[in-house]
């Protein structure tokens, strides 16, 4: 009873050794196990490639990158889309390394993405685009105007919301996601399908452009459309990272690029920048192009280069947050007062304030 009233109290660094040794042990007995919507070896590497990444290990982190990358199992193909439209069954597109995989007649309702994704799955077809738009009344999170204008695709945003210097060059500009004119009425003789298509109808309140994630729910049945977990994408991008935080190599430079040109960005080179905060902005911006929301990368990526968690387009008087800086104290949870109570393993007078 005594135990029970005062188990030990792990530190972070135990839970994240726990973690590790998990991964690694796993990723010694799955062998080559390979089936759609399960963990496979290369998956395990991925988990890994975030973990180590997070809690600083970057030495660890770039091996876990290059094994993924080094076996040439996943290039990255030229179509964008081609990891956000298939269905159970389908093969996977070539970057990605494993796959959510809805039920093929139910779809599970795992629909968790509905929330930042233009569309909906319910009885949507083809991707809500062209004569099967649709546009979910339930997401109301459009792209920041920091997003817009740091992707390149708007100049500068929201004085200036024409397209940004290298908007029609990207291939995700307006496939992966989506720009919307702001609201107006329809014009007599304007074709429906284009007017759905490129101005914002769903929410007339908005009136000036926006653009909208649109890579999930984008396959022939929407509802029934798988979502990538791991692309080897995102590991390109982590291992450019870690090579310029370190001072590696080209400092990023051929895993940028190859990240870059597969959108149909030009190529770049760290000796054409002026400093090295300069280059790395560059693969910070590659990021969240390519990454966006998906798997709530933006957090844990600047989290895991102990960068600062910004306002976005929050006013910076303090009336809407504030920053978020590392070590991040002010974003975690509080434990519980009935825990604190409860286990006498912590100290008389602790206070979380």
């Amino acid at each position: 009873p005594n135990e029970l009233r005062k188990p030990e109290l792990g530190s972070s660094q135990e839970i994240y050794d726990l973690i590790v040794s998990d991964l690694t042990t796993a990723k010694t007995l799955i062998g080559n196990y390979n089936k759609e919507g399960r963990v496979n070896y290369y998956a395990i590497c991925g988990e890994l490639v975030r973990v180590y990444f997070l809690i600083g290990k970057h030495a660890e982190a770039k091996l876990e990158c290059d094994e993924i990358l080094n076996s040439g199992k996943y290039p990255l193909q030229s179509d964008v889309m081609a990891a956000f439209n298939k269905a159970p069954g389908d093969a996977a597109a070539s970057e990605v390394i494993m796959e959510f995989v809805p039920d093929p007649v139910t779809g599970n309702n795992e629909w968790d993405a509905t929330i930042i994704s233009k569309t909906m799955p319910w009885g949507v077809i083809n991707g809500g685009r062209g004569a099967d738009w649709n546009h979910c009344s339930w997401v109301m999170f459009y792209m920041s105007d920091y997003f817009m204008k740091e992707t390149g695709w708007m100049v500068d945003p929201p004085d200036d919301y024409s397209g940004g210097p290298v908007a029609l060059l990207d291939k995700r500009y307006n496939n992966t996601y989506i720009r919307l004119e702001g609201y107006r009425e329809m014009l007599p003789g304007e074709d429906l399908i284009t007017y759905k298509n490129t101005i914002m109808t769903q929410f007339q309140g908005i009136t000036w452009p926006s653009i909208w994630l649109d890579k999930y729910f984008r396959g022939a049945d929407c509802a029934v459309t798988k979502q990538p977990l791991y692309r080897s994408a995102e590991f390109y991008l982590t291992r450019a990272a870690i090579d310029c935080e370190n001072d590696f190599g080209d400092f990023g430079a051929a895993d940028l690029n190859m990240v870059r040109n597969r959108a149909g960005l030009p190529s770049i080179n760290r000796a054409d920048y002026a400093t090295k905060d300069a280059w790395f902005d560059e693969i910070h911006r590659e990021r969240m192009r390519e990454m966006g929301v998906e798997m709530g990368d933006r957090c844990r990526y600047l989290m895991s280069l102990r960068l600062p968690i910004g306002l976005g387009d929050r006013p910076a008087d303090g009336s809407a947050g504030a920053i978020a800086n590392p070590p991040y104290s002010d974003w975690y949870f509080r434990i519980p007062e009935d825990e604190v109570n409860s286990n006498g393993s912590y100290p008389p007078g602790f206070t979380q304030e």
